[in-house]
């Protein structure tokens, strides 16, 4: 079964975590969907986990997170 903990669902929507967004700050927990929600509909640039302003976030696909380097991972940046 998929737990939060485990990084497999989004600590928002409870959705298998497919894409995720992330920022300087680090955190995966959450869905690129939702994180497109935070910031285009709800005009927030803070990090849902922790509240740090993020001028940008990564989009990547989560099951890079285990065949890749993280530091150069697959992603598309949103100002």
């Amino acid at each position: 079964m998929a737990a939060i903990s485990d990084g497999t669902i989004c600590c928002v929507c409870a959705e298998p975590l497919e894409w995720t967004a992330f920022g300087v700050c680090n955190h995966k927990d959450t869905c690129s969907k939702c994180v497109a929600r935070w910031r285009f509909v709800l005009k927030d640039n803070t990090c849902m986990v922790c509240k740090t302003e993020l001028s940008s976030v990564y989009i990547t696909r989560c099951k890079c997170f285990a065949n890749t380097n993280m530091s150069d991972p697959p992603r598309l940046i949103i100002a």
